[in-house]
């Protein structure tokens, strides 16, 4: 509607046909150039069809209508007024018309410049009030500039003020700052000056001939003297220090020195004391008791003020003066002590061992010691409490008294080669000593604990090497009787000889108490005299050394006892074997292997250790080249036979894990196996030697088209006679085997693990022969074999339990 008022308008203008039809001839020319496509032309026929009969929206009418009417009243103005000619301002009179498209935009341009100006006459009005706004402002800014300025002064002026009373402020406090370290600077050389000032107060006291060292005002010039050292000591760069130090310390050895004078002559006076009461009592003294009260309680009485006097020595002895002088004193202290009891002592000690009997000496002269050590440590903790915190300072003085009970022990121990009474004196020293009196009683004889265990070390020691010789000439070297070899009578005439007892102890009412079963079940026939010596001295002889030495000690000697005691009983189960027969030689071995073990089994210290060793086989080959001429000596190189042979001939250390319980375990193993073989040769030999024959044959392959039954080795009278010997053994040997082992091992239950491999055997041997008659042999023969049935064969196993 806009390009169609437009045109209307540019129409009516004379000259616009013209620029129309120009523009017509534009768009023609266009339409041309760029055809539309049919499909194009059909939309576009299609959009102007629905355009032309869908109505105008009422705001378009509305619009357009107005749009008409203004138009209208536009023309009528125009064709009612003249177009105005142009004057020298460029404006047109009225009543001109427009003849040309130039004259339509200048007017255009008029109209526009004229609405520009009516519009833009509002914003130059406000702008005219902004700029009074603005005027306002600046003298508004002015003010507030000068009002600064001045406010700036102000400042500056205070600030003046401020600074120049804070230097005043700060003036004052340094001069009364000065003025206090002035006066702390000169009460601190009064204070120093006061070390130097006391060397004459104090060497005037000191100098005089009555020092009384018990009074306060000695203990506080010893105390200054100490103050004094220590200051002038930490301070060398002052004037004639070293001067006034040597001084003070001449004046502090005097002072000690009489402390040490005082502390010697109380205990001298007390010591004689003492003496005094003992010439007097005499041998009473020890009868009625009295002796400890004049060896304790009289010597306390007779120094009491010595207490004080160490108490305050002791709280220096961090201090090397005071460290030599306490230690000179106990040294005092303890050879005072010394000569009063060590009569007293050796006195006791040599009563102890008249009867000549170790067990007794060392129990009653460690009660001894233990009683002397307590009240000595009583009297020492009342002189020198502070030194009495560590135990260990009385060991200058008990160690001489217990020097005396053992410098007449030592000599009875290195003579007792019993190893029952060495295991009674480790138990007297342990048991007794250590972990009684000692523990019991704690601190006041913890002193005596390094010297008991040192005698616990040699009691042990000396215990260790009998051990050893006991177990090589009392187990592995035992030598048996023929009465002690005699097996199996010697078990049936002690089984006898219990049975009377039982039955005669029946018949007298007595109660008999039945054995309780054993881990390896022989409990009814454990008597020591069915029991081979060497086995049990063995028993007997680990469980004493187990209470009395070191679990590692005790692990060797028990390893070489069980190795001992196996080996004799190897030895003396062969000579059974020779004597009686094969299966009384391994039921023996068997016996008293399981004994051993039986023994064995309670203690949970470990049997096993490290042997270790030296290989010399390196250097025996360097050796051998040297001998030979292979290695030469005088070579200059690395290859010289010296460098060789210390470079790579030096011994090596080979170690060797031994455990005696396992290869005591591995030997019963061994000997129940020979025991189940020799059962088994002795009931089926002949069936499994026709076996093995036959299985032998089969593998070689030979004679393989001919059938086993024609074969010489494998006739039917041949398999008869063997199956016959096997049944008769079976008939005759197995009861009597069967009782045999009862005797040696009367347990159910520990027979029965012996025979059930055997039985196995048996019924594998008829098994494997009635195998072979099935699949080789035909009826008859197996009739006239005559092999046990099942049925036979288990009636006849029964015996085995």
């Amino acid at each position: 509607s806009d390009w169609r008022r437009v045109w209307q308008a540019m129409s009516r203008v004379s000259g616009l046909p013209e620029a129309a039809s120009k523009g017509y001839s534009v768009v023609h020319t266009w339409e041309k150039a760029a055809p539309l496509e049919e499909e194009a032309l059909s939309t576009l026929q299609k959009l102007s069809r629905v355009a032309a009969t869908r109505p105008v929206p009422k705001h378009v009418k509305e619009e357009d209508r107005q749009e008409d009417e203004d138009g209208e009243e536009a023309a009528t103005a125009t064709g009612r007024d003249e177009p105005k000619g142009e004057d020298g301002d460029g404006k047109r009179s009225k009543g001109n018309a427009l003849h040309d498209a130039q004259q339509f935009y200048r007017w255009f341009s008029e109209l526009e410049a004229a609405r520009t100006n009516e519009t833009e006459g509002k914003y130059k009005e406000y702008a005219s009030t902004l700029h009074g706004y603005r005027k306002s402002c600046d003298d508004i800014l002015d003010h507030e500039k000068n009002a600064k300025l001045r406010l700036e002064q102000l400042e500056k002026q205070h600030k003046y003020v401020t600074e120049t009373i804070r230097r005043i402020h700060n003036a004052c406090e340094n001069l009364v700052k000065d003025r206090s370290r002035l006066a702390e600077f000169a009460q601190a050389i009064r204070n120093k000056l006061e070390y130097f000032d006391d060397l004459e107060q104090v060497a005037n006291k000191l100098q005089s001939t009555n020092v009384d060292v018990e009074s306060d005002s000695f203990l506080s010039t010893v105390r200054k003297l100490d103050e004094c050292i220590t200051f002038i000591g930490d301070h060398p760069q002052y004037a004639d220090s070293a001067a006034y130090v040597a001084k003070f310390r001449h004046l502090q050895f005097r002072a000690l020195s009489s402390v040490r004078s005082y502390v010697t002559n109380g205990l001298k006076r007390a010591k004689q004391q003492v003496l005094e009461g003992l010439r007097k009592n005499g041998n009473l003294a020890a009868a009625d008791g009295s002796e400890t009260s004049l060896l304790y309680v009289r010597f306390k009485a007779s120094a009491p003020e010595l207490k004080s006097t160490m108490e305050e020595i002791e709280d220096r002895i961090n201090l090397p003066e005071y460290s030599k002088l306490v230690t000179d004193c106990l040294s005092y202290y303890f050879d005072t002590r010394l000569t009063l009891i060590r009569p007293t002592v050796e006195e006791r000690i040599h009563e102890f061992s008249e009867a000549k009997y170790l067990p007794s000496l060392l129990r009653s002269g460690f009660a001894c010691l233990v009683q002397i050590c307590q009240l000595e440590f009583q009297l020492f903790q009342h002189f020198f409490p502070r030194s009495a915190d560590d135990p260990n300072n009385l060991l200058p003085l008990i160690e001489p008294v217990f020097t005396i009970m053992y410098d007449i022990a030592r000599p009875l121990l290195i003579h007792v080669n019993d190893v029952d009474t060495l295991c009674e004196l480790v138990e007297i020293v342990k048991g007794e000593v250590l972990d009684d009196q000692i523990s019991r009683k704690g601190k006041p004889v913890s002193c005596l604990r390094s010297l008991v265990e040192a005698t616990l070390s040699d009691v042990q020691e000396r215990l260790t090497y009998r051990a050893q010789t006991y177990i090589k000439e009392e187990i592995g070297g035992f030598v048996p009787s023929l009465g002690e070899l005699d097996y199996p009578e010697l078990l049936y005439r002690n089984n006898q000889e219990a049975s009377s007892s039982k039955e005669q102890q029946e018949e007298n009412g007595v109660e008999i108490v039945e054995a309780s079963e054993s881990p390896v079940e022989i409990e009814e026939d454990s008597r020591e005299d069915n029991i081979y010596p060497a086995v049990l001295l063995t028993v007997e002889f680990i469980p004493k050394i187990y209470y009395s030495l070191g679990s590692e000690i005790f692990a060797g000697l028990a390893q070489e006892a069980v190795e001992a005691c196996t080996l004799s009983i190897g030895v003396a189960s062969k000579k059974v074997s020779k004597t009686a027969s094969i299966l009384d030689g391994l039921l023996f071995q068997i016996r008293h292997l399981l004994i051993l073990r039986e023994q064995l089994a309670p203690f949970e210290a470990s049997f096993s250790f490290v042997d270790k060793e030296l290989d010399f086989s390196h250097m025996r080959d360097h050796l051998l080249k040297i001998l030979n001429g292979e290695a030469s000596m005088l070579t200059l190189s690395a290859s010289n036979a010296l460098f060789q042979l210390m470079s790579k001939g030096a011994p090596t250390v080979r170690e060797r894990q031994k455990d005696s319980k396992r290869e005591l375990e591995e030997q019963l193993k061994s000997v129940c196996e020979a025991y189940i073989m020799t059962v088994t040769k002795q009931m089926v030999e002949p069936m499994l030697s026709f076996v093995t024959k036959v299985s032998a044959v089969r593998s070689a392959g030979s004679n393989q088209e001919k059938p086993l039954r024609e074969q010489a080795f494998a006739s039917v009278e041949k398999l008869r006679t063997a199956v016959a010997r096997s049944s008769e053994a079976l008939a005759s040997e197995l009861e009597d085997i069967v009782k045999l082992t009862s005797v040696y091992l009367p347990n159910a239950s520990t027979r029965a693990v012996l025979f059930q491999p055997v039985r196995s055997n048996i019924a594998e041997a008829h098994s494997q022969i009635a195998q072979l008659l099935e699949s080789d042999y035909n009826e008859a023969d197996a009739r006239q074999v005559s092999l046990l049935s099942s049925e036979q064969l288990e009636q006849v196993m029964d015996l085995l339990g």
